[in-house]
């Protein structure tokens, strides 16, 4: 009967673990790359958005190594994931996004405006580091022991990175204007919370914008947190010359093992 009771037990719990998420469902230590395209690119952590091109397309180029496996440390290889895991630019290995192409014509002659894709993960979410810690693992790029300690260093800030096969829009830009152009709106709070810095990656060339890191601070002015138990939304706006970044999300998704993860 015993035997019974445990088999039901142990039967339920993997039930349990094969339809739960994985993040809360499987240590990080155990991923495979299945489990990482899914926490990296499919999670509540991860959004997704095309905008119409209303600029204009810089000349095409070859792509290098790195962005089509990853971007190599960098000036906030520190946010972006622990140096040399893949996890910066929206092309990378695990993405299997195409990137947008120049406008077609119609039967009526006119042509249709194309859209360009971004990616806006929330990178300093523990589940998103533990993400990269894993990659990183996996590539041959860390130890386990390293993974450990960069997982378990403290996040001072909230980090969102923006990135995209087109990052034409963010050239005009300097980390003061898009301080001034960014905000996060908390809903229904109503909260508006301003980047306490911005930081833009370039490629090797030194003008390619490979992705732009923004960082928001844990407490308010008044030293309360931005974020309550009640908050439903977090609104990321990024209002450009030639772009309108708007992508929400749902901080009652962004629960790991833990509890709420931002």
């Amino acid at each position: 009967m015993r035997k019974a009771i445990v088999l039901v037990v142990f039967a339920a719990a993997m039930l349990a673990y094969a339809g739960g998420d994985i993040w809360k469902t499987k240590p990080y230590q155990q991923w495979d790359a299945s489990d990482l395209k899914q926490v990296l690119w499919s999670s509540p952590w991860v959004k997704y958005t095309s905008v119409p091109v209303e600029w204009t397309r810089p000349p095409a180029a070859p792509l290098t190594a790195g962005q089509v496996q990853g971007n190599q440390p960098g000036p906030a290889a520190q946010a972006q994931g622990p140096a040399g895991s893949s996890n910066g630019a929206y092309g990378n290995k695990g993405n299997s996004q195409s990137v947008p192409q120049v406008g077609t014509g119609q039967p009526d002659g006119t042509i249709q405006t194309p859209d360009a894709a971004f990616l806006v993960r929330w990178n300093s979410a523990l589940t998103i580091r533990e993400g990269f810690a894993r990659q990183a693992v996996l590539d041959g790029k860390l130890s386990e022991a390293q993974a450990l300690q960069y997982v378990g260093q403290a996040q001072p800030l909230y980090q969102i990175q923006v990135s995209g096969p087109d990052m034409t829009p963010f050239t005009e830009e300097t980390s003061d204007t898009l301080k001034a152009k960014t905000y996060i709106e908390v809903k229904p709070s109503k909260k508006r919370l301003s980047p306490s810095a911005v930081e833009i990656t370039r490629g090797p060339d030194g003008t390619t914008i490979q992705f732009v890191l923004f960082s928001f601070a844990k407490q308010a002015a008044d030293g309360s947190p931005p974020f309550s138990a009640t908050d439903k939304q977090a609104q990321f706006n990024c209002n450009l010359k030639n772009l309108h970044l708007d992508v929400g999300f749902d901080l009652r998704k962004m629960v790991g093992q833990n509890g709420p993860d931002l």
